[in-house]
């Protein structure tokens, strides 16, 4: 069985309604697997490591290590790089790469639509870019050693990965007989429908329509994936690896047991 890559947008599924925490599950069921590897972040709220085992999808760990340290690399870097007028134009360029790579994990975009070439080829180009303005190491948050370890890690596993969109370029030439999901004639279903709508409750603004969306929540029976709502105070503002984020008002937010 080869292995198959999934793209994964972290916290960022909560702001697709055509690719959300639901639209995977579907996709994993239309590709008629109960099970995943995990290699995508080590974030404990992120939307499927719920979301899949209500769906009683069992997610195989211990694949990715922790890179907290690289992260803090970084962070020194970019100060340090700060104190020099080429380091500030390094940092610029750099974040001129990275800000393409969030309009388009932030524009309006679908599971199948993540796996298209011209999409993939965008993400990879933003990759480049910041390579290019920060060389690897420290800069990429060491990029390269971190997928090879990956790589390194899997061997010549087969099933579905479920790796990070700005992984999966590299990834599929790092794993020789690694492929895209097979989506044709995949449509997202109730599931996806039922996790889009409590995703946009997390997001209410000012001008939104706070009865009508009630009334909407309260129609729903919900489902394992997203059970029946309940609602809480505002949750804490999110950064992904793209964004930074911040929920706005209330939100409908599922219990975290299935």
């Amino acid at each position: 069985m080869p292995l198959t890559l999934l793209p994964d947008l972290g916290d960022l599924l909560r702001l697709q309604p055509q690719f959300n925490a639901g639209t995977v599950v579907e996709a994993l069921r239309f590709l008629r697997v109960s099970a995943a590897l995990w290699g995508s972040g080590m974030d404990p709220d992120h939307p499927l490591r719920d979301a899949l085992p209500a769906a009683r999808v069992d997610i195989t760990d211990g694949l990715v290590g922790d890179w907290a340290w690289a992260d803090a690399e970084h962070t020194q870097l970019q100060d340090f790089l700060q104190q020099f007028s080429q380091g500030r134009e390094r940092l610029r360029a750099a974040a001129q790469a990275e800000s393409a790579l969030a309009q388009l994990v932030t524009a309006p975009l679908s599971l199948t639509r993540a796996c298209h070439p011209e999409v993939l080829a965008g993400v990879q180009q933003a990759v480049r870019g910041v390579q290019d303005a920060l060389d690897e190491g420290p800069g990429t948050r060491w990029r390269v050693r971190r997928l090879t370890e990956l790589a390194a890690r899997l061997g010549d596993a087969g099933g579905v990965l479920i790796v990070p969109l700005d992984d999966l370029p590299d990834l599929l030439t790092l794993l020789p007989g690694a492929v895209l999901p097979d989506l044709i004639g995949f449509q997202p279903g109730e599931t996806s429908r039922l996790r889009a709508l409590a995703d946009r409750a997390w997001q209410l603004n000012e001008d939104d329509d706070l009865s009508g969306l009630l009334d909407s929540l309260s129609r729903e029976a919900g489902d394992a994936v997203t059970p029946a709502p309940n609602w809480t105070p505002p949750p804490p503002a999110f950064t992904s690896r793209w964004v930074t984020w911040a929920r706005p008002g209330p939100c409908w937010n599922a219990p975290r047991t299935a």
